[in-house]
């Protein structure tokens, strides 16, 4: 047998042998982690995490944590945490914390498991709503220009009406010559179908025209079911080309200029007011800046949708929440440095936030979020 025969096998047996080893030390790991009282550090931040009078704990990140556990056979603890949870995690006080927005800065002192809800900026304001903001809606040109649509098509079909009612129904429809003359008869014909053209399509029906030929009859019973259809899509297109549904809320990140602001310090939503210039006021939490914004203090407080939202309900401030596509963060769980549980928790994310399920716990805690 060669030397460099001999070379190879026994780098293939320490290769074996290193693998079996890191193996065996894993699966010593999962168990130990199985084993022991895991101690849960939790920042109290709602819809994600948020204790109630007795002590409990409730919220979409809790939930998802007690699933995690029992998919795992975790014992655990719960920790209350001050802060954002990144210091307790770095400095080993507890063995993962949640709900925890990931950063840039954080990402150097800790891990991140995959994340579990992705949430964009929002501004909860007083709701009002401008006059002249409502009058500037139904002069703009995608209004009129559905008015344009629908007045054609009414024309359109008031005169297939008169063309068919004229002679058998003269006197609701106008014959071609009323003794005012051909032309200024015609128009007074079509002008009768486009009234009934009108009254049939809103479903008013006064009564006062209706047509007597069985050929007018199905173009009307025709027209009908044409208009029902088309009331219905006509509304949506008007709410949607007169902004009717943004009135008194704000357009962000636009609409905050010139705003008093405020938001919660230390924040996500804190670094990207000063990233872009906008001044504001911090406070402790959000229940705070909602307070703020109802005592006519500060116009807005900014912050994620989600946790505007909740807070905004258990502070019954009533205030409009503005959402938005700006600023969207990462809500995960975070882990000491190389922690085994990272893995098995990742795994058990990715199965349980894919499942139906998943939909109806984040829709209990933040509909419409």
């Amino acid at each position: 047998m060669s030397i460099r025969t001999i070379i190879f096998a026994a780098l293939a047996i320490a290769g074996l042998l290193s693998t079996s080893i890191a193996q065996a030390q894993t699966g010593a790991n999962d168990g130990r982690d199985a084993e022991r009282q895991l101690r849960v550090g939790i920042v109290e931040r709602p819809p994600f995490a948020m204790q109630s009078d007795s002590g409990g704990w409730t919220g979409i990140g809790i939930d998802l944590w007690r699933m995690i556990a029992e998919t795992n056979a975790y014992s655990y603890d719960f920790v209350r945490l001050p802060g954002d949870g990144h210091d307790a995690v770095a400095d080993g006080k507890v063995d993962i914390a949640l709900p925890v927005t990931a950063t840039p800065q954080g990402a150097r002192t800790v891990d991140y498991t995959m994340p579990f809800f992705t949430a964009t900026l929002g501004a909860a304001g007083i709701h009002s709503v401008d006059p002249v903001a409502i009058a500037k809606t139904f002069v703009s040109w995608q209004f009129l220009r559905i008015v344009l649509l629908i007045t054609a098509l009414l024309l359109v079909v008031g005169a297939i009406m008169w063309a068919i009612e004229r002679k058998k129904n003269a006197e609701e429809f106008g014959a071609a010559d009323d003794g005012v003359g051909r032309l200024r008869g015609c128009l007074h014909g079509i002008g009768n179908g486009f009234w009934w053209s009108g009254v049939t399509m809103t479903t008013i029906g006064y009564g006062d025209k209706a047509p007597k030929t069985m050929l007018g009859r199905g173009v009307a019973m025709l027209w009908m079911l044409v208009a029902m259809a088309l009331t219905s899509s006509l509304t949506a297109s008007i709410v949607a080309a007169t902004n009717l549904q943004t009135l008194g809320r704000l357009q962000l990140p636009g609409d905050l200029t010139g705003k008093s602001l405020g938001a919660v310090e230390g924040s996500t939503t804190a670094a990207f007011l000063r990233s872009e210039g906008f001044p504001f006021q911090t406070f402790d939490d959000m229940g705070a800046a909602l307070r703020a914004v109802a005592d006519d203090r500060i116009e807005a407080a900014v912050g994620p949708v989600p946790l505007l939202r909740q807070t905004n309900k258990s502070e019954r401030t009533k205030l409009t929440v503005s959402p938005s596509g700006a600023n969207p963060v990462s809500v995960t769980f975070a882990l000491p440095r190389l922690s085994p549980l990272r893995e098995p928790v990742n795994v058990s994310i990715l199965q349980l936030t894919t499942d139906s399920m998943w939909t109806d716990l984040v829709e209990r805690y933040a509909p419409d979020h």
